[in-house]
């Protein structure tokens, strides 16, 4: 009988996603790919929130969410929800100093993660050590 509920239970665990997922969890690194993209979900839905809730305070006269916050909400992996929340909520699109600034940040986070991963190998490390 217990054999039977298992069966039951498990139907469809043997289709491609299901395995997929069971491979990611199951390898050591997949767990931690599961938490970063948890995180970078969170973090855009938090950026695109604020874009949006800053752009209700503008046209409501109420109190707003500074441009550095904004900064650093795209900066910490929230850059493609302030993006879209720029463009949907067409909020902080003529102030070309931020707007210059919110565009940047994906190059600086492409340099980051390049230099991260020229660290993690040998012949990375060399190539840094010439050219530093």
């Amino acid at each position: 009988r217990r054999q039977r509920q298992m069966c039951i239970r498990d139907r469809g665990a043997d289709s491609p996603a299901r395995r997929t997922i069971d491979k990611l969890i199951l390898s050591a690194g997949g767990m931690a790919v599961l938490v970063i993209l948890g995180y970078l979900v969170f973090a855009n839905l938090v950026a695109f929130a604020a874009f949006g809730l800053d752009k209700r305070a503008a046209l409501r006269g109420g109190w707003r969410t500074s441009e550095h916050m904004l900064l650093k909400l795209a900066l910490v992996g929230g850059w493609p929800g302030a993006k879209l929340g720029q463009r949907l909520f067409r909020h902080k699109t003529r102030k070309q100093p931020f707007g210059n600034r919110l565009n940047l940040i994906p190059l600086w986070q492409g340099g980051i993660a390049v230099l991260l991963l020229l660290l993690m190998t040998s012949r990375g490390r060399e190539i840094l050590a010439i050219i530093l």
